[in-house]
């Protein structure tokens, strides 16, 4: 497996004030008041790999688009590799274990792979299943993860009618969460704010 980029993890609110990365909510769907938080992260050119990331709800499809777009890529929603058991489970309310997520994260990696650049949109909510994605992809993973309070979050799936996973499921995306950290290679952006600001600042994040 490819090792990860070491980056400068402090994050800035919206007046340029780095805060404390200790103090934010890990593995946890609470989210709190943190929405304006953005990442400022030296991500490599070289990474042509791109995981947009985070709960249902979050925009990974729109803001993946036009990421891709930014990037001169292409771009492919995870959700389109479940298998059907998978897409059976969510209709009926019942959330995938890990044993229903590894081979379809498997083939997340390994679809990313056959692109460059490409930008995959992703739940990714743990730090194990974004490893996994990695060594299929068999090359350095970017990720975007787009961050929102639950309440926002709720607001967004409550009010669709087009998507297979009910708004129930969100409260169990949540409490899986696992934010990146310091070893991965990743950028947090809030969802408090229009998709072409949010694709500008990643694109403003990559050097």
């Amino acid at each position: 497996m490819p090792r990860a980029g070491i980056l400068d993890c402090s994050r800035v609110d919206r007046s340029g004030k780095a805060f404390d990365n200790s103090a934010m909510p890990r593995g946890t769907g609470s989210m709190q008041n943190n929405t304006e938080i953005r990442t400022a992260l030296p991500i490599d050119d070289r990474c042509h790999h791109y995981v947009v990331m985070g709960a249902s709800g979050c925009g990974k499809s729109t803001v993946g688009k036009m990421l891709a777009d930014a990037l001169g890529g292409d771009f492919v929603d995870a959700d389109d590799l479940h298998p059907q058991s998978n897409i059976d489970k969510m209709s009926a309310g019942q959330p995938l274990t890990d044993e229903d997520r590894l081979p379809w994260l498997s083939l997340v990696g390994q679809t990313l792979a056959k692109g460059a650049p490409r930008v995959m949109a992703c739940s990714a909510l743990k730090r194990i299943y974004r490893d996994q994605i990695t060594a299929d992809a068999g090359a350095e993973v970017c990720f975007v993860y787009l961050h929102g309070s639950q309440e926002l979050l709720w607001e967004r799936v409550s009010s669709r009618a087009d998507h297979f996973m009910p708004p129930e499921l969100l409260q169990s995306q949540l409490a899986t969460l696992e934010m990146p950290t310091s070893d991965e290679t990743s950028v947090t952006v809030g969802i408090d704010q229009s998709p072409t600001d949010m694709v500008a600042f990643v694109m403003g994040a990559i050097k």
